[in-house]
């Protein structure tokens, strides 16, 4: 029963990292006050990018950055559309994730992408770490990508409630008029947090690339950026809780491959249904409690500077 549970909670590490890097993007974009729904369409290019560019030179790293790229890339359309020509960011949001699934499937097929599997990024063993018992194995003997995703939640944190940049950003999200009285250039602002988001987001992609699924095929990402709007909401905008929603979704997932496996009468289309399931249930159940507040700007545009 140990071993299962180590067995779960370690694959809901590694599924889970996708849909928390990309939370991480979308957290700051809307502290910002810029809602990104395309968020999908970045990660679904980050996947896309990463998949390839280490398919042709076998460079991990490259592919990362690639990725981030790609995903900075797709967003920067919502800055250009949404924060400095003031369309609906709901609108430009949709439109950019229906540009990169349409984009991603047009290059598959325009490079002639094989269907083949790369090699799974391998586990660092954190001495000591790992040898706590259930825990050890499931979350010190991961790849580099999870502890990534560890580490940025504390970063985060501290980068939003701790540094003037992060002030900056929260400011401009929570009331964009009295920001430009202390002198921040609420646009440029939330151009960077979008952008910078929009990296994370396909570092995110590229994390279910090399670390989930091993390949790349057209829909990869299953929704997965969606999933990960809902984790920053219910998360209430804070990394730690975007970090835990993230890898409660990853062990969902985990769990229903497991109940597959056992070869259960439960259908495995209604199996394959819950990690979309829960997140709707968490939102509904915050919504009646009504704990947590968005940014008070959010989706809201401010006149060009």
């Amino acid at each position: 029963m140990i071993e299962l549970i180590t067995v779960i909670l370690a694959a809901a590490a590694r599924m889970g990292t996708p849909i928390v890097l990309a939370a991480y993007g979308e957290l700051l974009s809307e502290r910002s006050g810029v809602l990104n729904l395309g968020t999908e369409g970045g990660m679904i290019m980050g996947a896309f990018t990463s998949f390839y560019v280490y398919l042709i030179t076998d460079n991990f790293l490259l592919s990362l950055l690639v990725a981030m790229i790609a995903g900075a890339v797709m967003s920067s359309f919502l800055v250009v559309t949404s924060v400095w020509l003031r369309a609906n960011q709901i609108v430009a949001g949709i439109g950019i994730w229906l540009l990169g699934f349409g984009m991603s499937g047009f290059l598959m097929r325009a490079l002639e992408v094989p269907h083949v599997n790369i090699k799974l990024l391998e586990s660092i063993k954190i001495p000591l770490l790992s040898e706590i018992p259930i825990l050890g194995p499931a979350f010190f003997d991961q790849n580099v990508l999870v502890y990534t995703a560890f580490l940025l939640a504390p970063a985060i944190w501290l980068f939003l409630f701790k540094t003037s940049a992060g002030l900056r950003i929260r400011s401009v999200g929570e009331n964009p008029k009295a920001a430009t009285t202390v002198g921040v250039r609420v646009n440029l602002v939330r151009a960077v947090s979008v952008i910078g988001g929009g990296a994370l987001v396909g570092l995110g992609g590229a994390a279910l690339a090399h670390s989930s699924l091993a390949t790349f095929i057209e829909g990869a990402t299953a929704f997965r950026g969606f999933i990960a709007i809902a984790v920053v909401i219910f998360s209430g905008w804070n990394p730690f809780w975007v970090l835990g929603g993230g890898l409660l979704i990853g062990g969902v997932e985990s769990i229903q491959m497991r109940i597959q496996l056992l070869g259960t009468p439960i259908p495995y289309r209604f199996l394959t249904m819950l990690p979309y399931i829960v997140p709707l249930v968490i939102l509904l159940i915050m919504a009646r409690r009504r704990r947590h507040q968005a940014p008070l700007a959010l989706g809201q545009s401010f006149p060009a500077e």
